[in-house]
């Protein structure tokens, strides 16, 4: 299965509960002011993004255990 892989871009002002973020690996991104609220996130990785302002209330997120 191919994923999107997504470094260095800038996302503004997107409703991510209308039209979902497509799945993949998102490097050194910021999210301005984005709206998260009951996503499924699951199956997307962020390394070092940015989230300035943005609305995750109920998003499914993978999380790891802490060790």
């Amino acid at each position: 299965m191919k994923t999107d892989y997504t470094e260095g871009q800038r996302f503004k002002g997107q409703d991510y509960t209308e039209t979902a973020l497509p799945k993949g690996e998102y490097e050194n991104c910021i999210f301005s002011d984005c709206i998260f609220s009951n996503s499924d996130l699951t199956e997307i990785i962020f390394s070092e993004c940015q989230f300035e302002n943005c609305d995750l209330s109920m998003a499914k997120l993978n999380a790891k255990p802490v060790r």
